[in-house]
């Protein structure tokens, strides 16, 4: 049978039967010797899980490769090893590498869904210092992990391992964190010998990391099929250690059925503990695992088994656990998922129960504070649950979305700000109404609280209606009162109702004259309309007048499609950018100073110091070019500054702020004769904003599940910068700040104006929000006394904010007029707001109550 089974395979049968008679009397060698050990309880074979650094008496099969990885070592200090799901990954690592190395200092871990926090804490065990400390350091900048290391490791070379490392990509949220942890890993490897374990079909993904994917095009490792030896080595060796046997017959099929199958080790390994609680005496037979169902049948033979062994409320429970286990796949195939119990409601009923018979059947793991699948293979080959996971895959990526912004709300005290809304809201209550799914209590707070939230806006919404309804009733009713009252005074009173008109066209002429400033189109129709009331000669100077002072300032004729603009402090300066060239204007008189050339790109982004002394402009592939403009008609490039594609200059023009997508960001100090020099270096930062003290900047951080904004204090004169706090909960984006008062806004979730008393930037404490809808706010500028704030959002709408009584901020002007978004605000000298848009446009406003421009809502 042997030799029928080896032709099968196209095998040398030759070359088998020899092997086969030497390898027999090695196991009868050792089965007779003193090494050999009694049968245990938990048997030779480890089952469906991983091996695990003291599984490395028992595990087999991989010195050829181990070889291989200990000389890819000595010639590249960064190794990426690539297999299949099931081709034994975690296992190389655990049971064959760490235990090689087991005189070494290894750092071994996941990253799960934050991987500085799973490195702090395994780090963090090893040199015996607080996890919180380590955590700090190893954020603070990538480097440190390498210092870190070196000092675990003392005088030896330490060893880092990263196994499942595709849970970078599939649990990490934001792309800032897990770029910075590569980083951090990449930079370690000058001092420790890197190793990551990743499954195949995420090969893709590390190329999106520049220096990750030349790390691994230089030198990985390909985990292929075992070959037909190193098979029998798995079967038979763990098996004669505990003074077992294998019948041939066995031997023979199995080998036959896993030879050059990549991911089949686990379903293998599965089959053999099966096939030994079948064993007849001392020997593992052929019937017996043909009773297993196989390799193919053993596990889900085992997990039906199981399943249909619990009661109905036991079988649902199972149910949603193994669904919480698992991760759809999107991009890639689906995978399994790491939880904490705390997610499981553990003081529920029958859970701990199905938790310890589901780890006695050894198909998940429990761990002290976590729950895992045993192996994604489970995903793959029961039947029962690729039909859950197919039945509703949309609706699983639902939940994960929902437990993960459930998590979130409860870290940051049930924060209202959270909740979802809109769509977000919309798609989970359809969900859960049509599905039913087992909510945990975190999550059904989440829900109900959103819910409560909406029926509480909707009903403020039905009183505003409800009011409105009552103003206009009241409005139609006297309209038709006054009316009445003109016709009877029309033929009653002739007198009298010319005096009236006379009256009204005086009052429309006041009003007119009082918008020919700030809007010279309405004071023209006042003036018309006047005129037509009462033909009088100041109507007819109004209108007259209102035609030669134009009040728009209009630079669209002279740039191509504008993508870019930016204003000094006292709006005498204008820079505008397409894709080609930044032209500056002195706005006032209206006269071009000077055009610099060169490719911006498709998103230029350019900014201007408060003085107008400095011009920053970001430019293609990272690169921020800084301008001196002393002589604005002749700019003057001082530094160019690379990995970076974005730009401020703060409000004293002696700082510059770098920061973009996945990089470090850097605070330099302005030096009018060199250029620039670094003040400090902060973590990647997805967006960085000045005070206008001139001291303070606020750096926004995506470090999923939290969103933060650090504030940093600078000075350039003494070159110092150092964090003073970290905000939670705030927002994303410090839309402007001043004198205490801060306007922030979250862009990716409630899209709310919230505004803060930041007189104590350790403490900001929430003031009342403006009766403001949500809205994608672009721009917020305080006037210097902080009486009121102007904001702009998507509709290229600008509405100012009186905050005279900062409990109670109101809407005292909406102001309409640009065509496509503001970009830019600074008030002029006589109290004006300028603002400038993507149109090309600038425009003055009188923000005075009286006689503010566009429509005024009371």
């Amino acid at each position: 049978m042997t030799l029928a089974y080896v032709r099968a395979c196209g095998g040398d049968v030759t070359e088998w039967e020899s092997a086969w008679h030497g390898l027999a009397a090695e196991l009868a060698a050792d089965v007779a010797g003193s090494g050999a050990q009694e049968t245990t309880e938990d048997g030779p074979y480890v089952g469906l899980g991983a091996f695990r650094a003291e599984d490395a008496c028992r595990f087999f099969g991989r010195t050829r490769v181990l070889d291989d990885l200990d000389v890819k070592l000595t010639q590249h200090r960064f190794l990426a090893v690539f297999g299949p799901s099931g081709a034994g990954k975690s296992s190389l690592l655990r049971a064959g590498f760490a235990a090689r190395r087991a005189d070494s200092t290894i750092l071994f871990f996941t990253p799960g869904p934050c991987a500085f926090e799973e490195c702090a804490l395994h780090l963090a065990r090893i040199l015996g210092s607080p996890a919180s400390q380590v955590l700090d350091e190893l954020k603070s900048a990538p480097g440190n992990l390498k210092l870190l290391l070196r000092q675990a490791a003392h005088d030896r070379t330490p060893i880092v391992v990263v196994d499942q490392f595709e849970e970078l990509f599939t649990l990490c949220a934001a792309p800032a964190e897990r770029a910075a942890f590569l980083d951090a890993l990449l930079a370690a490897s000058d001092a420790a010998e890197v190793v990551i374990g990743v499954r195949a079909d995420f090969y893709p993904r590390c190329a999106e990391h520049p220096a990750l994917a030349e790390a691994i095009s230089e030198t990985h490792l390909l985990l292929g099929p075992m070959t037909a030896p190193e098979l029998r080595d798995v079967i038979v060796r763990p098996a004669a250690m505990a003074r077992l046997s294998v019948e041939g017959a066995l031997v023979n099929e199995l080998v036959a059925e896993a030879h050059d199958k990549p991911a089949v080790l686990p379903l293998l390994s599965h089959a053999l503990r099966e096939t030994w609680h079948r064993r007849r005496g001392t020997t593992l037979t052929l019937s017996g695992y043909h009773a297993t169902g196989g390799i193919r049948g053993a596990l889900a033979n085992t997990a039906e088994s199981e399943y249909t062994s619990l009661d109905a409320g036991q079988q649902l429970i199972a149910r949603n656990l193994f669904l919480r286990l698992i991760d759809p796949g999107g991009y890639a195939d689906d995978t399994s998922r790491r939880l904490k119990r705390d997610e499981l409601d553990t003081d529920a009923p029958g859970v701990n129960a199905v938790l310890e018979r589901l780890a006695a059947a050894r198909l998940i793991t429990l761990d002290v504070a976590t729950v895992e699948l045993a192996h994604e293979a489970l995903i793959r080959h029961w039947p029962r649950l690729r039909d859950w996971v197919a039945e509703d895959r949309e609706g699983l990526r639902v939940h994960r979305r929902l437990t993960r912004a459930a998590e979130e709300w409860e870290s940051l005290d049930r924060d209202p700000g959270i909740l979802y809304r809109g769509a977000r809201l919309d798609s989970a209550l359809t969900w859960r109404a049509e599905k039913a799914p087992a909510l945990n209590t975190v999550e059904s707070a989440f829900l109900h609280a959103a819910t409560a939230l909406r029926e509480q806006q909707s009903q403020l919404e039905r009183q505003r209606a409800r009011r409105h309804r009552r103003v206009v009733t009241l409005l139609s009713v006297l309209f038709l009162f006054v009316a009445a009252a003109i016709a009877y005074g029309v033929s009653e009173q002739q007198q009298a109702a010319q005096q009236a008109a006379l009256a009204l066209s005086q009052r429309m002429v006041s009003q007119g004259r009082g918008f020919l400033p700030t809007d010279a189109s309405e004071a023209a129709r006042l003036g018309l309309a006047a005129y037509q009331v009462a033909p009088t000669d100041e109507a007819r100077d109004l209108v007259l007048s209102a035609d030669a002072m134009p009040n728009r300032i209009d630079f669209s004729g002279n740039i191509e499609a504008v993508q870019a603009v930016a204003l000094t402090s006292d709006g005498r300066l204008i820079a505008l950018a397409d894709a080609n060239v930044v032209q500056l204007w002195d706005l006032p008189h209206y006269r071009k100073l000077a055009t610099i050339t060169g490719s911006l790109g498709e998103r230029a982004a350019i900014s201007l110091s408060a003085d107008g002394r400095w011009l920053t402009l970001s430019r293609p592939h990272s690169v921020v070019d800084l301008f001196d403009l002393s002589d604005p008609t002749a700019p003057a490039l001082k530094a160019t500054i690379t990995d970076a594609s974005s730009a401020s200059v703060d409000p004293s023009g002696t700082v510059v702020a770098v920061w973009g997508f996945g990089q470090a960001s850097h605070l330099l100090a302005i030096d009018r004769n060199s250029g620039v020099r670094t003040l400090a270096e902060l973590p990647t930062t997805n967006s960085l904003s000045f005070s206008s003290d001139g001291h303070t900047a606020f750096a926004y951080q995506d470090e999923w599940p939290t969103e933060s904004i650090q504030v940093w204090q600078y000075s350039s004169k003494h070159s110092t910068a150092r964090k003073i706090a970290t905000w939670t909960g705030v927002g994303n984006v410090v839309l402007s700040s001043t004198h205490g008062i801060t306007a922030t806004t979250d862009t990716r979730g409630d899209e709310k104006l919230r505004l803060w008393d930041t007189s104590n930037l350790a403490k900001p404490r929430e003031l009342p929000p403006p009766p403001l809808p949500p809205s994608s706010f672009q721009n917020a500028l305080f006037t210097s006394d902080t009486r009121t704030l102007a904001v702009t959002d998507q509709s290229a709408t600008i509405r100012a904010i009186d905050l005279s009584d900062r409990q109670h901020p109101r809407v005292e002007a909406t102001l309409t007029g640009h065509t496509s978004l503001i970009r830019a605000m600074s008030y002029l000298p006589d109290g004006r707001l300028l603002s400038a848009g993507l149109d090309g446009a600038a425009r003055p406003w009188d923000l005075n109550l009286d006689a503010a421009t566009g429509h005024l809502h009371p």
